[in-house]
């Protein structure tokens, strides 16, 4: 929950940083909506297990991710 908005804080400074925070909300509503789509389609149309396997590896990915772009800034 914090460790994104940290990371945009510091590549979005001074007059653009509302910008970016409004930039990191709206691609959070669209990877919460995607992903919860295909999560629900997997659900109902196969197994469970491909739901959860999607789930986790997109939580990974995701993860890697910040980590990756937050390592490449000053702290």
């Amino acid at each position: 929950e914090t460790y994104e908005p940290s990371i945009v804080s510091r590549i979005a400074r001074g007059s653009v940083a509302g910008r970016g925070m409004g930039l990191l909300s709206v691609f959070r509503s669209i990877g919460m909506f995607s992903g919860n789509l295909v999560f629900g389609l997997l659900y109902f149309f196969t197994s469970d297990v491909y739901s959860y396997t999607y789930a986790a590896v997109v939580a990974f990915a995701a993860a890697a991710i910040v980590l990756v772009a937050g390592r490449s800034f000053e702290r």
